[in-house]
């Protein structure tokens, strides 16, 4: 089994608080399936300075993080090999040097380390 999964969030295009509900589910679903990993493909929006998906998404995974309901997140302009953390990470868990984005400093992904 991959320790690292790839969620596609904005494929489907939903609205903002549709997109944190069908979040919170696949995360879970993903925790009980034994994945350590999860980038979550959210985009940033169409004008280049964010959009309400990535925003909203943004603050319940700060909000995740201080109930203890993940144990990590990289934003996509943290999510580069020369971060200590991600490297550590990476070290952890070999699925994720592998990740296409992690030379990219994508601002359109966030990178979650489930419980």
């Amino acid at each position: 089994m991959k320790e690292m999964a790839i969620f596609n969030l904005k494929e489907n295009m939903p609205a903002a608080d549709d997109a944190v509900k069908i979040l919170e589910l696949e995360l879970e679903n993903f925790s009980k399936a034994g994945v350590k990993v999860v980038k979550v493909v959210h985009g940033y929006g169409s004008h280049g300075s964010g959009g309400l998906i990535f925003y909203r998404i943004k603050e319940y995974f700060f909000q995740a993080k201080q109930k203890n309901l993940i144990k990590d997140v990289f934003f996509g302009n943290d999510w580069n090999i020369a971060n200590e953390k991600v490297f550590e990470l990476c070290l952890r868990v070999p699925d994720c040097a592998g990740d296409e984005d992690l030379k990219f400093c994508n601002p359109g992904i966030s990178v979650i380390v489930l419980k």
